[in-house]
């Protein structure tokens, strides 16, 4: 690869949609001094340099991703989130579900359960996988919501998640909440997650019902 193609490549990497901000600022910088080198020896030299780092973060998409769901998730840190309404994280985190279906829920349970972020910004990011509509990345967010039932995890999150369980309502979670009930000691909490599994036991109800009519 020469060094224009090489350079190419850390371009099309400025504009990508899936770098942490400090990533492309980096890239950034390294264009902007490129752009006042003549190119000697010295910047092909350079740019073999920085052609793997072009490659990797280019071609390699689920680094790429990962870079993209970390970038959303520390940009969602000092957000406000309101019952009700779209948040720039859920908007986000949609577009990117819908762009790359189960690799991006693996990618955003791998940052949850690393506790990357905090549980404020974990919580609305289960919510908005619940309410996700259609059959995208479907058993992969269903998946993720009840195994973020369990005690392992924080209780704003453990209430977050039986939201977005609630907005799925899909009685394959019944298991998963009343397992989660019978070791919850905390009394709200628990009260929620009875609350959501009522719903789910109605909605069962409904559907076999539905069937035998």
């Amino acid at each position: 690869m020469d060094t224009e193609e090489t350079l190419e490549l850390l371009r099309d990497l400025e504009i990508s949609d899936f770098f942490a901000p400090d990533v492309k600022n980096f890239i950034r910088r390294i264009l902007l001094e490129v752009d006042r080198w003549t190119p000697t020896g010295e910047i092909i030299e350079y740019a073999k340099k920085l052609q793997p780092l072009a490659e990797e973060y280019l071609y390699e998409e689920p680094i790429s991703l990962w870079h993209g769901v970390k970038s959303i998730f520390h940009d969602a840190v000092d957000e406000q989130f309101y019952d009700g309404m779209d948040s720039k994280l859920s908007l986000a985190i949609t577009a990117i579900v819908e762009k790359h279906g189960d690799e991006a829920v693996h990618q955003i349970a791998d940052l949850i359960n690393m506790d990357m972020t905090n549980d404020h910004v974990d919580g609305e990011a289960l919510r908005c996988l619940g309410r996700i509509e259609g059959q995208v990345a479907y058993y992969s967010r269903r998946q993720l919501l009840e195994e973020c039932l369990t005690s392992d995890f924080p209780d704003d999150v453990r209430d977050s998640a039986a939201l977005g369980l609630a907005s799925l309502d899909d009685p394959h979670s019944i298991p998963y909440l009343e397992k989660s009930i019978c070791v919850e000691t905390h009394d709200e909490l628990r009260q929620n997650l009875q609350q959501v599994l009522d719903q789910l036991l109605d909605t069962r109800m409904s559907n076999d019902k539905a069937k035998t009519g």
